[in-house]
């Protein structure tokens, strides 16, 4: 009989140890879990939803003043949760890793498919370095901006264009393949009740996605470019039939459609970012999907406002990083950039989960 009871308790024992002689259904993997190198497929099977905890007692009182507080204090605090269970700051800096090195790839290939173009046009040159200088805020876009037109002669004048041309594209694929890679992990773990995709499903929405966001990227820079050009042509259209209220601020006019083009873009680059990479397709999605895009676009162009009034100049961050500050400064910027698209995405999932938890109390907002 203590043989039986012994050996009864070490099975109990071995079956309650996870790992040990197969783990029960019931056990689930860490949250921090990341996807194989060989099987990139985001899963939902692997990735526990962060755990909804009680509101403080505080909290508590500051919801109970209204419908419009209750449904913004349960916003703001699983917002909070999701926020830090998701890792968004980790991920954003693997995504900055990745973009850091996408970058001058991007740039390069860019310049080996309109060499012969830009060569001897220098508007059309000056124009996309404004263009750039704009994408990347502060001393960060200006040396990129100063870059391309280095790049631009080197490759007029090398021999081996064809083959720089080649080896920058291969460059661009794998690092803008990781960098979407890495956020279609994560949205597809943000977002509440995602669906496991199959390989072949995770490749097509991963490269679709890079594609449609690489020909809104040249889509934005050609109508930055034509509006540029269209501003300084003198036409005489504009001088002869509109107002002279209209002539003398032509300038601030110019300014705010190229800004609210820039925008527009922005913003459908975002939606097609958290339409397609989570794989979910529901009637609530779609509409979240758009107010994700709104607020990170909004965010955005704010963040660039922000990051080059605290940059100012790059001499003082040279003193620390020595010649390497641009490389920095544009890792920060991508980081920063990272952050915005899934702050959206929490905010878009966060506001799906919150209904989807409170639908029995009215939370959410009719």
């Amino acid at each position: 009989m203590a043989a039986s009871k012994t050996a009864i308790a070490e099975k109990v024992e071995a079956e309650s140890v996870p790992g040990e002689n197969g783990a029960s259904d019931q056990d689930v993997p860490a949250r921090g879990d990341v996807p194989d190198a060989n099987s990139p497929v985001a899963s939902i099977e692997n990735r526990v939803p962060a755990p909804a905890t009680a509101l403080p007692d505080l909290l508590q009182n500051l919801a109970r003043r209204g419908r419009r507080w209750n449904w913004i204090v349960h916003f703001c605090w699983r917002f909070g949760e999701r926020w830090g269970y998701d890792q968004c700051p980790l991920i954003a800096g693997a995504m900055a890793f990745f973009g850091l090195l996408s970058v001058f790839p991007a740039v390069v290939a860019g310049i080996a498919i309109t060499v012969k173009a830009l060569a001897n046009n220098q508007h059309v040159i000056q124009s996309l370095q404004n263009y750039i200088t704009q994408l990347f805020p502060g001393e960060a876009g200006a040396q990129i901006a100063e870059e391309i037109t280095s790049k631009v002669e080197s490759f007029a004048k090398s021999p081996n264009s064809k083959a720089l041309s080649i080896v920058a594209i291969a460059s661009l694929l794998w690092s803008g393949r990781a960098f979407f890679d890495t956020l279609a992990w994560q949205l597809n773990g943000i977002w509440p009740r995602a669906k496991t995709r199959t390989w072949w499903q995770h490749q097509l929405a991963l490269w679709g996605t890079f594609l449609g966001a690489g020909l809104l990227w040249l889509l934005s820079t050609f109508i930055h470019v034509a509006l540029s050009v269209l501003r300084s042509v003198n036409n005489y259209f504009l001088n002869q039939y509109l107002p002279g209220l209209v002539i003398a601020r032509e300038s601030v006019l110019w300014d705010i459609l190229t800004r609210f083009v820039a925008w527009l873009l922005t913003f459908f680059m975002f939606w097609l970012i958290y339409h397609f990479l989570p794989n979910v397709r529901t009637k609530q999605h779609r509409r979240v999907a758009v107010g994700a895009a709104m607020i990170a676009a909004v965010a955005w162009e704010i963040a660039k406002i922000a990051f080059t009034n605290f940059l100012g100049n790059l001499s003082r961050y040279e003193v620390a990083y020595g010649s390497v500050a641009g490389v920095v400064l544009t890792m920060m910027w991508i980081y920063f950039s990272s952050l915005i698209i899934l702050l959206g995405a929490e905010a878009a999932a966060t506001f799906e989960d919150v209904c989807n938890l409170n639908s029995n109390t009215s939370v959410c907002p009719e």
